[in-house]
């Protein structure tokens, strides 16, 4: 099987840190992600919002009662939408501060829908782990099937699955897409919607970085939209062996204390970047410096008709 290889490299705010990261982890086949790449797809041919720049998104969240201050305090919640795309305009921001703001304005209600998404499957795993194996359905059955060639395991494997289908801190996509897209600012995350830095040896899949050659060239996978990414990037850590570390250690906290601690799951992503201890050290710092944590406590408004598609 030809994998795909996960890595990038981006400023990581002057709030923070400055500097570049390169990356090299493997990623898990694009066919993982399928499903939720359809489902973005289909909502962004649903119905879409044009929005003219950053200070038109601004305005058009605050319509929604869209605040992080609130939902920072519990007193608020994040609307149900799907942002196509970043604002071209996002990197000429004077202020760094609104632009981490727009940026996890942005990506926020896409982690949690898609933890929504994956939370569902794995509530249903565990009814069908609870009754005997002939008790099944033929369209369970299936639907088992499909879940084991999507997350990489072999079919009927349920405890491993359970180990596999499994949400992501908020705080730590949050932290990991800042760091590979510097706060959205990256060519990358402009052109290709690619906020986790994902790396593809085929030229139809992505767009060339500046450090390529001839023989190492590699390319950033490219996105239809922002909500493909997003869960692409889950995928890819509920699936690739490299991240095997990072399932075993969050079951434990499964069974043992059920919260998710975002700081000892970033510790287990060495090989998500040839950075390896630097880059774990860049990720915890941007949770802790920029409070991300507040947002594993977020909660996704209740669906009331279409969720709206917006896009630049």
């Amino acid at each position: 099987m030809k994998l795909d290889v996960l890595g990038g490299g981006t400023l990581l705010g002057a709030a923070v840190l400055i500097g570049a990261l390169a990356g090299g982890a493997p990623l898990a086949d694009a066919i993982n992600a399928g499903s939720f790449e359809r489902r973005s797809d289909d909502l962004l041919e649903s119905g879409q919002a044009q929005v003219a720049d950053a200070a038109d998104l601004t305005r058009r969240f605050a319509e929604m009662n869209y605040h992080l201050l609130a939902i920072r305090e519990g007193s608020g919640d994040v609307p149900r939408l799907i942002l196509a795309n970043l604002p071209a305009d996002l990197i000429t921001l004077t202020s760094v501060e609104q632009r981490k703001v727009l940026f996890v304005q942005a990506l926020l209600p896409l982690v949690l829908q898609a933890n929504e998404e994956i939370l569902l499957e794995r509530e249903r795993l565990i009814a069908l782990s609870l009754i005997p194996e002939t008790a099944w359905s033929h369209a369970e059955q299936v639907w088992l099937l499909q879940l084991a060639e999507r997350y990489k395991t072999e079919p009927g494997e349920v405890e491993e699955l359970l180990r596999r289908v499994d949400v992501v801190p908020p705080s730590l996509a949050l932290a990991q897409a800042a760091v590979e897209s510097g706060w959205g600012t990256s060519r990358f995350a402009r052109e290709a919607n690619a906020v986790f830095g994902q790396w593809t040896y085929e030229a139809s899949q992505g767009i060339a970085p500046a450090e390529a050659t001839e023989t190492n060239r590699h390319y950033i996978r490219a996105f239809e939209g922002l909500s493909a990414s997003v869960t692409s990037y889950l995928i890819n850590l509920n699936s690739h062996f490299a991240y095997a570390s990072f399932r075993n250690r969050r079951k434990i906290m499964r069974d043992t204390i059920g919260d998710l601690d975002p700081f000892a799951l970033a510790n287990t992503l060495l090989y998500y970047s040839e950075q390896r201890g630097d880059y774990v050290t860049a990720i915890r710092l941007v949770i802790e410096r920029n409070q991300l944590t507040d947002y594993d406590r977020a909660r996704l408004r209740d669906l009331r008709g279409a969720i709206p598609v917006l896009r630049f």
